[in-house]
């Protein structure tokens, strides 16, 4: 029993399925999110919450759903913890509830690549088996009509004995035409066969049943996010305990194996047996030449054949290599999953794999359609090597028999050395003058014919060996080559000769470095090795991720320099960035009918349609006539996946998200600033600004960034987790063991970073002690770079008031908009501030208009209690209305350690 055997006529059933699925789960994470509100709260608010989500859970599908069941149990055991107010309610957030939110995701990700590649094997199928089959039916009636004609005029000019080689080589060309487009008729055919039957016997069962793994896991992950929830909420009383018993109880019983199978019991549909792909006699009427699934071996087929053959084989060794390649793929990510499953230390913590367990599916979905392509080629290649072998060594038939019908047109007899013959030859090498066998006049090569007739005859591009020729004998008595000069005109005749062959023999290998592929068309390049198959779009090196647009323009500097970002104003929508004459581009991928594209050819991942602009030259659009020339690859000291990193508790809220403590892979601590995904792209911009900046410095005393995670939103920004928290908050809880001695060694610290951010041309804007983090061995770092940037001349220029910090911020920035070190240096005497009175807000009691008017009017603070002198004049240097009086960061430090050491 399963979703490939028994539902493959339910598609519309299983998108109601997953629908539901996906309400039910915003259900479940709306009733978490209320509750780590609730247990806040008083036990009525509780008890209002469980009646309001038990409404919301009774919108139930027709089907009998163990998940649905334990969820309902959980609400009614629910009640009973009425008398609970806030316990837990920090785990609650960080754990299932975030779990729940990426699991949101991802199955929102499953649905959409269902839905993408069940209309992609879909349209496929309906391609192959009937829009194309309908085309070449077409264009087989069609020529054999003209087929006919042509005969019915090449009987007229024989009985007239006039124009018959004429009408003979127009009867050839038609007869040709048709017994070509036979063979591909034949071929497609076979083709559809095989293709509507792994469709139905394979590839779609594979697709559902892959669904259903990707179900089965989202069950798996969601029933271990329940009994997270339930170990959290459980409590030690009696009471309690008997709740979260019910409720363990209820979770167990869901079983991801067994979870569907009512639904399919009730959505079961009996396969229906589909219709055979079968040639169509009706074709064969009016010709009796042509057999129905017979290849037509003969003189006017065996080169093209031969031609088919080598190409059929040609593309089955390449989609054997992508098969290999693929399985390679597949079992090195099982391999993965299987390690990273083994060292997850939760059973939620499965929820962190489904994505790659989706795209395990996919790759197994990509390998299995593979297979299909393979056995379809071999199929062709088999059905053709059989016709050649059979024929080795023979003379292919002719088609047409010329005498007998020059017999019963003419009833003359001919003569004995009378012959009509059509050959195509492949010399060794060019021939020379008058060599022209038994004719005395020079034959004819590819070049002399127009592009019309060639293709009509089925002219290939030449091959190694020699140029196609092509020689006719004709019935009649021929002049003798004595009748010709052998002199003048065979010399003009042999340097024309060799100018067409020179001409022919130049595109043929221009032809020939295309079809051998990029690699040598385009000579050696350090961007060969770029894995289109093999690695997905977040591992290319050209992808840079969600990063900003103005940050994008500023990697691209040279012609043809691109790379490919995730838009920040529209996240899931990708964008290609080019610079090209002078100016810098910016190309949205477009995805239409499962297929990314530009303006020309589709393809099913971008990384194949970057491979093909790159390797091929070919325009993005023939309006922008850009090229791709350069990659810009990303900076992999600074890059992680979100995947490396697991979020743990919440620390706090910032101005752009929340701030998690995570771990990374190897087990180390840090802090993860996280970027709302509905916040405007400006802000978006602002945030990754301080990772931007922070790549720049290594310093003790300057919070250290680990890197930064702009694969896909949300955007993670990775910093050094700082266990003694925000300094404000440090001098307020610790203002009773706080000594002087320390409180100076607080300011030397913020001092001597600063005067590192001075040497780097780098302005804070926002130097405060909430912005500064006390670490190990009470060590103080600079952090919160948000407001910062770095400017070589050491100014920068603001306009507007909007989220200023008034009280900290020097007046020349307040009045002007001039930022420089010396407005940090009136912030850091601030600081000093708020750190000798351990932590004050400063300028009490005046609002922000009030303090700002008062300084204006030459109001300082006055200094804080039990400050050193020596401190309160650094404190008033540091307030001095004109900037370039105010002391430097570095003046600054030394004062500092000085005074430090007449402590000790």
């Amino acid at each position: 029993m399963g979703f490939g055997s028994d539902l493959k006529n339910s598609h519309e059933a299983v998108l109601k399925l997953q629908d539901w699925e996906l309400r039910l789960l915003e259900t479940v994470k709306k009733f978490m999110a209320l509750r780590i509100k609730s247990d806040k709260e008083y036990a009525s608010t509780l008890q209002n919450l469980c009646n309001q989500v038990d409404k919301e859970s009774t919108i139930q599908v027709n089907y009998v759903s163990n998940v649905s069941k334990s969820w309902l149990l959980m609400i009614q055991q629910t009640e009973q913890l009425s008398r609970i107010m806030k316990t837990h309610a920090e785990d609650l957030n960080s754990g299932p509830l975030h779990k729940l939110t990426m699991m949101i995701k991802d199955k929102q990700q499953v649905k959409k690549s269902y839905i993408a590649v069940h209309q992609q094997i879909e349209a496929e199928m309906i391609k192959v088996t009937k829009t194309e089959l309908e085309k070449l039916k077409s264009s087989y009636r069609q020529l054999i009509k003209e087929m006919n004609s042509a005969k019915e005029k090449y009987t007229e000019a024989l009985a007239k004995g006039k124009e018959t080689e004429k009408a003979k080589e127009r009867y050839d060309k038609a007869t040709m035409k048709l017994h070509v487009l036979h063979n591909q008729y034949v071929l497609a055919l076979k083709g559809a066969q095989l293709h509507q039957n792994q469709y139905y016997d394979t590839t779609l069962p594979l697709l559902l049943d892959s669904l259903q793994t990707m179900q089965e896991e989202m069950i798996k992950a969601l029933k271990s996010i329940f009994d997270e929830y339930s170990q959290i909420t459980s409590l030690v009383t009696e009471e309690i305990v008997n709740v979260h018993k019910e409720i363990q109880m209820s979770v167990e019983q869901i079983d991801p194996s067994t979870e569907y199978n009512n639904f399919i019991d009730v959505h079961r549909t009996s396969a229906a047996k589909e219709q055979e792909v079968e040639f169509d006699t009706s074709l064969l009427e009016e010709n009796e030449n042509l057999q129905a699934n017979e290849i037509m071996w003969n003189n006017l087929t065996a080169e093209s054949l031969q031609v088919k053959l080598k190409t059929l084989a040609e593309e089955l060794m390449q989609t054997q290599q992508m098969l290999l390649n693929k399985e390679e793929a597949v079992l090195e990510l099982e391999k993965r999953i299987e390690e990273s499953s083994k060292s997850y230390e939760k059973k939620s913590d499965i929820v962190l794999l489904i994505s790659q367990k989706q795209t395990l599916e996919e790759l197994k979905q990509s390998v299995q359609q593979l297979r299909c392509t393979e056995a379809k080629f071999t199929a062709q290649k088999e059905l053709l090597e059989q016709k050649v072998q059979e024929n080795d060594g023979k003379e292919p038939p002719p088609v047409i028999n010329y005498e007998e019908d020059a017999r019963s047109v003419t009833s003359m007899p001919r003569q004995k050395g009378d012959r009509h013959v059509v050959r195509l030859d492949l010399p060794s090498a060019p021939q020379p003058p008058g060599s022209a066998r038994g004719t005395g006049k020079p034959q004819m090569s590819a070049s002399q014919l127009m592009p019309e007739e060639q293709a009509s005859l089925g002219w290939r591009l030449p091959s190694a060996q020699g140029c196609l020729r092509l020689r006719v004998c004709r019935a009649c008595s021929l002049k003798k080559s004595s009748d010709i000069s052998p002199s003048t005109a065979e010399f003009k005749r042999e340097q024309e000769r060799k100018e067409r062959v020179s001409k022919l023999e130049s595109f043929r290998h221009s032809i020939a470095g295309l079809i051998r592929g990029p690699k040598s068309a385009f000579g050696s390049s350090t961007f060969e090795s770029m894995p289109v198959i093999e690695k997905p779009l977040t591992e290319q090196d050209w992808y840079h991720g969600a990063i900003p647009r103005i940050e994008a323009q500023d990697l691209l500097k040279q012609q043809g320099d691109f790379l490919v970002r995730e838009s920040h104003g529209k996240p899931g929508e990708y964008v290609l960035s080019v610079y090209s004459d002078g100016q810098r581009r910016h190309f949205i991928i477009q995805y239409v009918d499962s297929l990314y594209r530009f303006e020309g050819t589709g393809f099913s991942n971008i990384p194949q349609l970057i491979d093909h602009h790159f390797t091929t030259k070919q325009v993005i659009t023939k309006k922008s006539g850009v090229v791709l020339l350069n990659p810009i690859v990303k900076d992999k000291k600074w890059i992680l996946n979100h995947e490396d990193v697991t979020l743990g508790e919440l620390l706090g809220k910032g101005n752009f998200g929340e701030v998690y403590k995570g771990i990374l892979k190897d087990k180390t601590a840090v802090a993860v600033k996280t970027c709302k995904e509905d916040l405007p792209q400006e802000l978006k911009i602002k945030f990754l600004q301080e990772a931007k900046i922070l790549k720049q410095y290594d310093h003790p005393n300057i919070v250290k960034l680990i890197g930064v995670c702009t694969q896909r939103q949300p955007i993670y920004i990775i910093m050094e987790l700082i266990p003694g928290g925000d300094f404000l908050s440090y001098l307020r809880k610790k203002k009773d063991e706080l000594k002087t001695k320390q409180l100076v060694k607080f300011s030397l610290d913020a001092a001597s970073g600063m005067s590192y951010l001075e040497s780097k041309k780098c302005i804070h804007r926002d130097l405060a002690a909430r912005n500064c983090l006390v670490g190990e061995n009470n060590v103080l770092k600079i952090s919160d770079f948000g407001m910062s940037r770095q400017e070589d001349g050491g100014v920068y220029s603001s306009s507007g008031l909007k989220q200023i910090p008034i009280k900290w911020t020097a007046p020349e920035a307040l009045n002007y908009g001039r930022y420089s070190s010396e407005s940090d240096v009136w912030s850091f005497g601030i600081l000093l501030w708020e750190t000798f009175s351990l932590g004050v807000c400063p300028y009490p009691g005046m609002t922000n208009q009030q303090a700002r008017e008062q300084v204006e009017r030459g109001y300082r603070m006055s200094a804080p209690q039990y400050c050193p002198e020596e401190i309160f004049k650094i404190m008033m240097r540091c307030w001095d209305y004109k900037p370039e009086n105010r002391p430097t960061f570095s003046e600054l430090q030394k004062e500092l350690s000085a005074f430090k050491k007449k402590l000790t």
